[in-house]
């Protein structure tokens, strides 16, 4: 068994590394942006490939390489079905919505008139989003008709730049501050963060020629993040901002299995089964009645959203103490995958 590894900067690829290491794995690391990429891993079993939002060439090109992996006789992370709507609300409204999953009411339009003519019967506040962003970014809350009809217009327009400002968020980034050391952190990493955003928006295309708007869910404040990764779940409520309705990017997070709805576990389980996905993040919040609802999902997922948690439930929704890296339950996974594959032939 031979392992490829692409390796990039704060992915999860330093922990899949010594890993390997420590267990005695063969891999070797490879650049899945070669382009003799495919010939390359045809000397593999196994590819692991953490490919995130915030390195252009991956929103350029990452999906088409994934698709045409799967077509090799290779086990990969991620596979198609569990990351061709990362980063992609619009692909996530269509995939949940064609499984039946609960989710929040979402409207998109791609006729400025039939986006306006919904305005101006519809009921106000909503939920107004750009298909592609992180931790909260290009999501606001339009109160009235007014602002709806001011987004609609720039949506159609001249429309909007996929990543904003790195200066747009100040406020929750400063009281995402806990002590002096993840302050200098946070000041070390400002440059390399306005060159990534500065390269997105150079790379990705304006948002331009559709509106997206959700339904706005009141008395919310917290949502829940429920990740579904080698059979296992694990969940952790996260606080919404001060003065605000957004939880993504708050930086309070609380992990007390005790106040996690167990009804989100069976829902969280149920949905990442039915798209066929390794490992999914899903986001809940719940509705006037009280029900759980799919805000948003993502595959990729910060290793404390894991490893932070003191245990997790298995798919009968039994709990089991104990704090596991998300990077060595995908890592195993993708070897048990191996294994099956392998017996089958």
């Amino acid at each position: 068994m031979k392992i490829a590894i692409h390796a990039g900067e704060g992915d999860f690829s330093k922990r899949w590394i010594d890993y390997c290491q420590e267990k005695k794995l063969v891999f070797e690391i490879v650049d899945c942006f070669d382009s003799d990429i495919i010939d390359t891993l045809r000397d593999f079993d196994i590819l692991l490939w953490h490919w995130r939002w915030i390195h252009p060439e991956s929103q350029l090109a990452a999906r088409q390489i994934v698709a045409s992996i799967d077509k090799m006789n290779i086990v990969n992370y991620p596979n198609l079905n569990t990351c061709w709507h990362y980063d992609d609300k619009l692909g996530q409204k269509y995939l949940l919505e064609s499984i039946s999953a609960p989710t929040i009411k979402t409207w998109v339009f791609y006729d400025k008139k039939k986006a306006l003519k919904w305005i101006n019967e519809t009921e106000f506040p909503k939920v107004f989003k750009l298909r592609c962003g992180s931790a909260s970014v290009n999501v606001s809350l339009v109160k009235n008709k007014k602002e709806a009809i001011k987004l609609c217009t720039k949506a159609f327009h001249n429309g909007f730049i996929p990543r904003g400002s790195y200066f747009s968020d100040t406020k929750t980034k400063i009281k995402t501050i806990k002590n002096r050391r993840m302050l200098f952190e946070k000041i070390k990493r400002i440059p390399q963060s306005l060159q990534h955003i500065a390269a997105s928006n150079r790379v990705i295309p304006r948002q331009i020629g559709y509106v997206y708007f959700q339904e706005f869910l009141p008395g919310n404040d917290c949502d829940l993040r429920m990740t579904i990764l080698g059979g296992k779940a694990f969940g952790v409520m996260r606080k919404t901002r001060e003065n605000d309705f957004r939880a993504s990017g708050s930086g309070v997070v609380i992990h007390d299995p005790a106040k996690v709805d167990l009804r989100c576990v069976k829902i969280a389980f149920e949905t990442a089964r039915k798209i066929g996905a390794q490992s999914l993040a899903f986001d809940f919040l719940w509705d006037r009645d009280g029900q759980p609802r799919i805000a948003e999902m993502s595959y990729c997922f910060p290793e404390r959203g894991v490893k932070g948690c003191p245990g997790w439930w298995d798919e009968n929704l039994g709990w089991h103490e104990g704090s596991l890296y998300p990077q060595d339950l995908i890592l195993e996974s993708m070897v048990d995958e191996y294994q099956r594959k392998i017996t089958r032939t």
